[in-house]
């Protein structure tokens, strides 16, 4: 457990770097919440060619809206399966 606890802590520290050397070479949108959802979005849509045609026809604000629905099933399956 501590050794995942680290690796949080080292993963959270990267993202910060990183946000904050994308907001100074690309400006806003690099937040470290956004960098997080972009790693997520990118887990649930390891294939780049979905991806693209996806960031074709989506808004960012629909991603963050499909990620939330994703967390929902994926708490509801736990909850099923705990109450068995």
């Amino acid at each position: 457990m501590e050794s995942r606890c680290c690796r949080y802590i080292y993963f959270k520290e990267i993202v910060a770097n990183l946000s904050k050397e994308l907001k100074t070479q690309y400006g806003r949108g690099y937040s470290q919440r956004n960098i997080f959802s972009m790693i997520k979005l990118y887990d649930l849509f390891p294939d780049e060619n979905i991806l693209q045609t996806l960031s074709a026809k989506l808004i960012w604000l629909y991603y963050i809206s499909l990620m939330k629905i994703e967390d929902m099933l994926k708490m509801k399956e736990i909850r099923e399966k705990n109450h068995q």
